[in-house]
């Protein structure tokens, strides 16, 4: 087996944005998402979810450039209005064809949709 590099960016939102972010980082080209609730606080304290403090972080592992496309795309698109922040990791993974593109229409990474 191979190693290969890729990216693991990491988005954390307020949970109101989670269903919007994960599909616009599927048509960015990630061919999946993991979501998790979290929660934390930071300088701006800004919140407008529905619970302040809760979080929800999403994360992709894609192709170096498809990471820089999704993470230009969060920024432009929500830090002047909601607290969000990105970040993207250096990764080595195995498997690598399980990132390189998107999952074949009705099925997803865990196999065909029931």
């Amino acid at each position: 087996m191979t190693i290969q590099k890729f990216k693991l960016v990491t988005i954390i939102a307020e949970p109101i944005l989670a269903k919007q972010i994960k599909a616009e980082i599927r048509v960015l080209g990630s061919s999946g998402v993991t979501s998790t609730e979290v929660s934390g606080e930071g300088d701006r304290n800004l919140n407008t979810g529905e619970v302040p403090g809760n979080k929800v972080k999403i994360e992709c592992v894609v192709e170096s450039k498809i990471a820089l496309k999704i993470m230009e795309h969060i920024a432009e698109k929500y830090f002047d209005h909601f607290s969000v922040i990105t970040y993207s990791q250096d990764i080595e993974i195995l498997r690598p064809e399980k990132f390189s593109k998107p999952a074949p229409p009705g099925r997803s990474a865990h196999g065909p949709k029931k």
